[in-house]
């Protein structure tokens, strides 16, 4: 396990685009694979929740796989600005479509038997409902491929300063503050038309703790193989240490790479 600082999670979304096409396939997804010595060349590869599936598009632009399957429950694909960002990194959308595909997947779905020989996610696990969350986690399991590898994140945790994923309000705000007091607040800061996005985006959270999530991929039947977190330089106030350990509410990042097999 490795623990690193860093500044707050707001720095995260100062260029969204960088993050999703670039950074999060070339940095985070291929340079764990290549410490693992797994090539991800020629591979089946599934982006498990793409949402607008620029990430998708990063992962066959990166990683060039064979294939890249992206699933989610809501797909929010927008291939004109996909386009235009993958162009900011020289690469023609068109081609990389090749190899892309966009998935709808139902709750109750299956993603397949060992049809993938990777399986990643990028901020997708703290939004899957705690009661059907273990379910979601076998379904991952048991569409990867012996010897597969698995590389998941989870970030901002909900106890952490920005864990409501409401970057406007201060940190820890959906700690202490009441629901009520919460939308009050956010309501000064944030345009009306964004404001129930925002809420329905912060109650949709689980609030699952990284140490929660690791028991349930180990009785899913993975190996951790390396655990990244990193955490937040900012000093919980004392009020919130009264009730919240420091390391939780500090706990901002974790990142699982997983095999199975």
């Amino acid at each position: 396990m490795m623990t690193i600082d860093t500044s707050e999670s707001k720095k995260w979304v100062e260029d969204p685009y960088f993050e999703k096409f670039y950074r999060i396939p070339k940095i985070y997804y291929l340079d764990r694979m290549r410490k693992l010595g797994f090539d991800p060349r020629g591979k089946r590869i599934l982006d498990f929740g793409c949402g607008s599936g620029l990430i998708t598009d990063g992962i066959a632009a990166h990683l060039n796989p064979n294939q890249v399957v992206g699933v989610d429950v809501t797909l929010g694909v927008d291939d004109i600005e996909n386009s235009a960002v993958a162009n900011r990194y020289n690469f023609n959308l068109s081609s990389l479509k090749e190899r892309v595909e966009f998935v709808t997947t139902k709750v109750e779905g299956s993603l397949g038997h060992q049809c993938f020989d990777a399986v990643l996610s990028w901020s997708v696990i703290e939004h899957i409902d705690r009661r059907s969350f273990e379910r979601e986690i076998n379904k991952i399991y048991e569409c990867l491929a012996l010897n597969g590898v698995a590389i998941i994140q989870s970030a901002p945790i909900y106890y952490s300063p920005f864990g409501s994923h409401v970057y406007a309000m201060p940190p820890w705000s959906h700690l202490y503050m009441s629901e009520s007091e919460f939308e009050h607040e956010l309501r000064k800061l944030e345009a009306p038309s964004r404001v129930t996005s925002l809420l329905q985006c912060k109650n949709t959270l689980n609030r699952m703790t990284s140490r929660g999530i690791s028991r349930v991929f180990e009785c899913s039947g993975f190996r951790i193989l390396d655990y990244y977190a990193t955490r937040s330089t900012l000093i919980p106030p004392d009020y919130l240490l009264d009730v919240y350990s420091s390391e939780l509410l500090q706990d901002e990042q974790a990142v699982w790479v997983l095999s199975k097999g």
